[in-house]
């Protein structure tokens, strides 16, 4: 029997009961029933109660486990998203670090050939240009560098 199924029948006899009573059909509920039914019948609804009341606990217990278990991975997921937005933020780092160096190259070759063809105009703002992106490469002097 299930705890709604309990109720129910609780709701049930409660409710006939209070209106025979009003009625004044019956005396007392006990009336006519004998003490060792009544001690049977408590005893049983007592057991029945009991193993309700069992189930729900255990029930508790596992939804509470249940959201310990979840609260533990959702730290775990927040950790590995820290890790990630680390990595993103130094993996931008690196190709901004990249490009620049590339458009470096690129710029000293063009100061090579515009030297070699005597454009020192036009090599005046390449090289201001080159200038510039050493400037962005300054902070990595310090870094020591790997064999």
């Amino acid at each position: 029997m299930t705890l709604n199924q309990i109720h129910f029948a609780l709701n049930l006899s409660n409710s006939s009961s209070l209106l025979s009573r009003r009625r004044g059909d019956i005396t007392p509920l006990t009336a006519g029933m004998k003490p060792k039914e009544d001690l049977a019948a408590a005893t049983s609804a007592v057991e029945v109660n009991s193993l309700s009341i069992q189930e729900l606990m255990y029930k508790i217990r596992e939804i509470k486990t249940k959201a310990e278990q979840s609260e533990t991975m959702i730290q775990e997921i927040c950790r590995d998203i820290k890790k990630l937005d680390f990595a993103k933020k130094h993996i931008t780092t690196t190709i901004t670090a990249l490009h620049r160096l590339t458009v470096l190259v690129s710029a000293v070759e063009q100061l090579q050939v515009m030297a070699s063809k005597r454009q020192y105009k036009e090599a005046a703002a390449q090289l201001e240009a080159a200038n510039q992106l050493c400037n962005h490469f300054e902070a990595y002097r310090d870094i020591p560098k790997m064999t």
